[in-house]
């Protein structure tokens, strides 16, 4: 008998109620009776996905088995899958969305940057082929047999994913970095409140997904580190102490001349191994200019992986991660996987157990980037919300996790000013606050404007 200690408990009971209270707004109002008075369920889906990335950094190929799970009392007789990397071309239902908003960088695009997302070979029971058709951004399978309440199905299928290059906004070629988010094809979530979550992808309310066990090869060229979502299985294969010895990010505090020279064979390539439990999506990076710092949090794991131009600005990255679990844990319950991964990645983006994260100190921001990325973990991650239906959910507790995080250290008064020394600014400018910059300017502006809409809508 494991005995759990005190602190631990309270921090799980934390989390507990507080999913509790969730349950009614995630269902929707006027859900509340029917969540309390039915038996809850959610489906499970397990992956194992062996893929290779290219020398060109964009294409991915490779094969996946889904394995589905039906919790439901329901008998399901399609399944819908993902392929969001179709909406990065031109025509696309995000491009039409995006040139409403006076957005036309997909518009103006040319095909050499458009992304794809495109399956083949799907199979199910007795390996017989299954018929499919494309929409948008969303695959429909044909089950030959229903899966009934209670029953586990398999589904094969090869695929293969392009990332878009300068239009992508999660999932891009970038600068020489292979950042795949959306980039294998995940089963829509099917739920108690909307049935099929199979809504296109508009660049928004993207991470509803259902939770499983993943398995994930990715082979990739010799010089690139690949950083995922999970625990890397054959670290001393991929990432032998000598390498990790001239990644440390203490190598590049100085000038670049006492750099470490690599010496790779971009011919070659590595398979790096990634293991999840319990996560609602998978993600991963890869980069031929990662330099690496690590550390720990009660327990978890912090690996942080800056590119090595901006190792300076990183530094204190790994003391943010562990800022963010302790508070976080400390304020919504315990941090529930093995380890936190924090990219440079010219983004501010999450997904279970690894952020995608930019910029770096001495900005204010940057530290404000890192905890607000890492809260996403337990209401995109631990609690699932439906980010498509509720997408204020994940956001809204986020930023207060955020803001709870700057005021505790790093003060009130001036925490999100980027103006220090500018001689006019310093003079004219209020110095600004977290609280009034990401949560009550934002909201009086928009009251003001008359275009206010109630807290819950839809992402889209």
């Amino acid at each position: 008998m494991t005995i759990m200690p005190q602190t631990s408990i309270r921090r799980r009971s934390k989390l507990k109620a507080l999913a509790t209270f969730l349950l009614p707004f995630a269902f929707g109002a006027g859900m509340a009776a029917s969540v309390s008075a039915e038996k809850y369920w959610q489906q499970q889906v397990d992956y194992i996905i062996d893929v290779t990335l290219a020398k060109d950094g964009r294409t991915i190929t490779g094969s996946e088995i889904i394995i589905y799970t039906n919790n439901s009392p329901d008998t399901l007789h399609i399944l819908y899958l993902k392929a969001f990397a179709n909406s990065a071309r031109k025509g696309s239902l995000m491009d039409l969305r995006n040139r409403e908003h006076e957005n036309y960088s997909i518009a103006n695009s040319n095909r050499s940057q458009w992304g794809h997302a495109r399956i083949s070979n799907v199979r199910g029971r007795n390996n017989r082929d299954l018929k499919f058709e494309l929409d948008d951004t969303i695959y429909k399978i044909f089950l030959l047999a229903p899966i009934a309440p209670g029953a586990i199905a398999r589904v094969s299928l090869d695929f293969e994913t392009k990332l878009p290059a300068g239009i992508g906004d999660r999932h891009e070629f970038v600068s020489g970095q292979s950042k795949a988010a959306y980039w294998y094809p995940q089963v829509c979530v099917y739920d108690r409140k909307v049935g099929w979550v199979n809504s296109p992808y508009l660049g928004r309310g993207e991470c509803y997904g259902d939770f499983g066990d993943f398995e994930v090869s990715i082979t990739a060229p010799e010089d690139r580190i690949v950083v995922a979502t999970g625990l890397l299985g054959n670290r001393q294969e991929v990432l032998p102490d000598s390498l990790r010895s001239m990644l440390d990010i203490s190598n590049f505090l100085g000038e670049r001349a006492s750099w470490p020279e690599f010496s790779f064979d971009t011919a070659n390539t590595k398979t790096w191994k990634f293991f999840a439990k319990k996560v609602n999506d998978f993600a991963w990076v890869a980069s031929a200019d990662f330099c690496m710092d690590e550390g720990m949090s009660n327990g978890i794991k912090l690996e942080v992986y800056p590119r090595r131009s901006n190792a300076e600005g990183w530094v204190k990255a790994v003391e943010y991660a562990a800022r963010s679990e302790e508070t976080f844990s400390e304020l919504y319950g315990s941090y529930g996987w093995p380890v936190i991964k924090v990219t440079d990645s010219y983004d501010g983006m999450e997904y279970p157990m690894i952020t995608f994260c930019s910029g770096g100190d001495p900005s204010p921001r940057f530290p404000l980037l890192v905890y607000h990325e890492i809260g996403h973990f337990w209401f995109m991650g631990l609690v699932g919300t439906n980010q498509v239906d509720r997408a204020c959910l994940d956001e809204g507790f986020t930023t207060m996790a955020e803001i709870v995080a700057m005021e505790k250290y790093h003060g009130r008064k001036g925490n999100n000013t980027n103006w220090s020394g500018h001689f006019y600014k310093d003079a004219f400018y209020k110095l600004d606050e977290d609280r009034d910059a990401r949560g009550y300017r934002i909201y009086l502006e928009w009251v003001r404007s008359g275009y206010d809409l109630p807290m819950i809508v839809p992402s889209d």
